[in-house]
């Protein structure tokens, strides 16, 4: 599902979105078109630049067979994704970057393996594909002390619209956390959790990963807010 921003222009879910850029070739065509952007790049050439880097060859290197290969993972396997994500759009032949997507979160994607999690890119990009995780990542981000499980999987109940904070619903949350979400987070280097204490807390790349989807710091202060009355559970 896509969300319309004030300038008419549709933005994709952040599901949507982070599933997406968990892949490696779809992430290196977002940066190239990128960084053609505003003027663009035919698709044409940009199956030049990804056969040059799938063959990690000079640009003048790639065969006619490797250009081909790439021509048609674009046009039925990348660029219909990231079209239909309206990331990129086509304006007379030339591809171009829309404004869609959060900087920082570019910025990402032109660094490369060159960011501050331990963790490949995919790994992060996955993790945070999930709704539950983004938001036990949006709680955490600005606490300094660690939570146990129990106060997180209260505030994720509070902030769920489909949850409710009955013991049940906390109960069955808690046990995702612990089977699920927490360990895939810590997977990623975006948290630190104690399997044994129960205890978690944010990695220093956290706020970092936040800033890609969550803009409302008001919010955020509000999760915060509700961990700090759980400490010390």
């Amino acid at each position: 599902m896509s969300n319309a921003d004030v300038g008419g222009r549709t933005t994709p879910s952040q599901e949507k979105l982070f599933k997406l850029l968990a892949d490696e070739s779809r992430r290196e065509v977002l940066r190239l078109v990128a960084d053609r952007s505003p003027t663009g790049i035919t698709p044409g050439d940009l199956a030049y630049e990804i056969a040059a880097v799938t063959n990690d060859k000079p640009l003048a290197e790639v065969t006619d067979d490797e250009h081909q290969r790439a021509r048609i993972d674009c046009q039925h396997r990348l660029l219909p994704a990231l079209k239909d994500a309206d990331v990129l759009d086509d304006e007379n032949g030339m591809l171009v970057a829309t404004d869609a997507l959060p900087d920082a979160t570019l910025d990402t994607i032109r660094a490369g393996d060159d960011h501050p999690s331990n963790a490949d890119l995919e790994t992060v990009f996955s993790a945070l594909a999930d709704e539950r995780r983004r938001t036990v990542l949006a709680a955490l981000a600005n606490q300094s002390d660690t939570v146990s499980v129990d106060a997180l999987a209260r505030v994720v109940a509070q902030r769920e619209p489909s949850a409710d904070d009955t013991t049940a619903a906390v109960d069955s949350i808690r046990t995702s956390l612990v089977h699920v979400h927490l360990p895939l987070l810590a997977d990623a280097d975006l948290i630190k959790y104690e399997t044994e204490s129960g205890q978690v807390i944010a990695a220093d790349t956290a706020a970092q990963c936040v800033s890609w989807f969550e803009s409302d710091d008001e919010g955020m202060t509000g999760e915060c807010a509700a961990l700090q009355s759980e400490v010390p559970l």
